[in-house]
């Protein structure tokens, strides 16, 4: 699979594409700010995120990851807003992640009734280390199957790089921190 990382833009991190199934996200100058992705000209921190549209009022969603951070005193934030025609959130699940292994991050949220889209999302701190983020999958709890390719999120392994996320500034996608391994 492939994976994410957000974090400061350190000079040799290797910020070009590669090809193959292990890809990551660096990602630096943006602010989550009640649901809506803000440019911001603090460095260090920063996310992405992708819009899924046609949420279902009253459909509970689940959201998978594994991420971890490459250093203890760093934190990444995973989740999902739901988001009404106003753009505002009007609901929020998320967890916060500590660990420098890979760590299953799951969190639930029940699409309210105003919602037209959710928006999932990584989200580091001002912090010279790095977030990862891989095998990323948001299905409907209801599904016996999951959507195709397994997930509601477009490139939730990050193979096509940044294709279908939003880069909320110093975003890229390159090679090497695989959860799995492949």
């Amino acid at each position: 699979m492939g994976q994410a990382a957000v974090g400061s833009p350190m000079a040799g991190d290797g910020a070009a594409v590669g090809e193959g199934k292990q890809r990551r996200i660096e990602a630096a100058a943006a602010r989550l700010d009640e649901g809506a992705a803000r440019r911001e000209a603090a460095a260090l921190l920063g996310g992405a995120g992708q819009d899924v549209n046609g949420v279902a009022a009253g459909t509970r969603y689940r959201l998978t990851a594994q991420v971890r951070v490459s250093d203890t005193s760093e934190s990444v934030v995973v989740g999902v807003n739901m988001v009404d025609e106003f753009g505002a959130n009007v609901a929020q699940e998320a967890v916060q992640i500590t660990s420098t292994a890979f760590s299953l991050a799951s969190v639930e949220v029940t699409a309210p009734p105003t919602a037209v889209k959710a928006l999932v999302y990584i989200w580091k701190n001002a912090g010279t280390g790095h977030a990862f983020l891989d095998e990323l999958v948001f299905t409907t709890l209801s599904d016996s199957a999951p959507a195709p390719g397994g997930s509601l999120v477009l490139n939730g392994g990050f193979e096509s790089g940044l294709e279908g996320w939003d880069n909320w500034g110093n975003a890229s996608a390159v090679t090497g921190q695989s959860s799995s391994g492949a």
